[in-house]
């Protein structure tokens, strides 16, 4: 006869139930197997390496409890399972140890187990490829009729506990499709690329790269493409040169709306990304030239849009918050508003870190 596939199912009686954890504290000290589902007065027996240590029979309701006080401190034990009609045999028996040959149906209940004086293990006949094992009294839950989930050996922490060499940890719960609407805010730097040249041409200028910041809101469609709208900060650029006859700055401060489209590629916790778009960009552009005693400053607005693309990484912490970096470049394009035929035609490029919040 061939053994069934084992998932615990609880079936018990409140009457069990009750009287279970009455004797919880009694049988904390002992090794307990309880067998669920057997034939009422089926026996059931426990071997511990080739000697038997207990055998009792399954009552009405087709639970068998033995317990026994044979294992002194504790082993790592494989755990098997016997069968004959309705004679039931759960072997316990160090890795490697030779088993005596018998004419039952015997299964290997996968795993390596740890066996000590307070160990709890609940076999069910109608699914014997899992059990549940507890260092104490069993739950009382796993005594009754709603299903338990089931113990994997591999998987679940508490109701397995690894040999000396390894332990296995609880799988990762997945996270949920990280779609729906999002709220993103940082900070960072950037530079760009003919700021200076443009302010300063053939004189020696020195200046600060200022630190950026901005957010916006974003909607992933699924976890592969989104969209979102943004605005950053550009802070204030400040370039200066000081010759033996003249003295002059110029600040850049300034800021962008931009739209944009995402896509990415999902893996885990983890999603890089893209973003292409357009940006319309707004700037302040302050001179002050000093000669001698001459002081002139001429300020100029600018307002135009130009192309903005990059990417980034975002790393999910939960379902809901997560971590991102990300570099852009940006166009820094736009005419005086006052008509006056002065331009600016610049390039940004930016990097910044901050944090991502799903709004649902």
């Amino acid at each position: 006869m061939g053994f069934p596939e084992a998932v615990l199912v609880k079936r018990s009686s409140a009457v069990l139930c009750a009287l279970y954890v009455v004797l919880g504290t009694s049988l904390a000290s002992a090794q307990t197997v309880i067998l669920r589902h057997a034939p009422p007065g089926s026996a059931l027996e426990l071997v511990l390496e080739a000697n038997p240590v207990g055998a009792t029979k399954a009552d009405a309701g087709g639970t068998a409890t033995v317990t026994t006080k044979s294992v002194e401190g504790q082993m790592d034990a494989n755990i098997w399972f016997e069968t004959c009609d309705n004679d039931h045999r759960v072997i316990l028996a160090k890795p490697g140890a030779a088993l005596p040959t018998t004419a039952c149906r015997r299964i290997q209940i996968g795993g390596l187990y740890l066996v000590q004086r307070v160990t709890s293990i609940v076999i069910d006949t109608s699914a014997t490829s899992s059990l549940l094992i507890r260092q104490g009294p069993a739950y009382a839950n796993w005594l009754i009729d709603a299903r338990p989930e089931v113990a994997k050996a591999a998987t679940e922490t508490e109701t397995r506990t690894a040999g000396s060499s390894s332990a296995s940890a609880a799988a990762s719960k997945p996270l949920p499709p990280l779609s729906g609407p999002t709220a993103f805010g940082g900070a960072g730097l950037g530079t760009t690329l003919h700021f200076g040249e443009q302010a300063c041409g053939t004189v020696t200028c020195t200046w600060d790269e200022p630190i950026q910041y901005g957010g916006g809101i974003g909607w992933w469609f699924n976890d592969y493409f989104g969209a979102e709208g943004q605005y950053g900060y550009l802070g204030k650029l400040k370039v200066t040169a000081n010759e033996s006859d003249y003295q002059f700055s110029t600040t850049r401060e300034g800021g962008f709306l931009a739209a944009s489209g995402r896509a990415g590629l999902r893996k885990g916790r983890f999603r890089p990304f893209g973003r292409a778009g357009m940006s319309l960009g707004r700037s302040t552009l302050t001179t002050t030239q000093t000669m001698g005693a001459s002081t002139e400053t001429l300020a100029v607005r600018t307002r135009g849009w130009a192309p903005i693309f990059g990417g980034g990484l975002e790393v999910w912490l939960s379902p809901r918050l997560g971590l991102y970096v990300d570099g852009q470049r940006l166009g820094l394009k736009g005419k005086d508003d006052r008509d006056s035929g002065i331009e600016i035609d610049d390039t940004l490029l930016t990097a910044k870190a901050g944090v991502t919040l799903r709004l649902r």
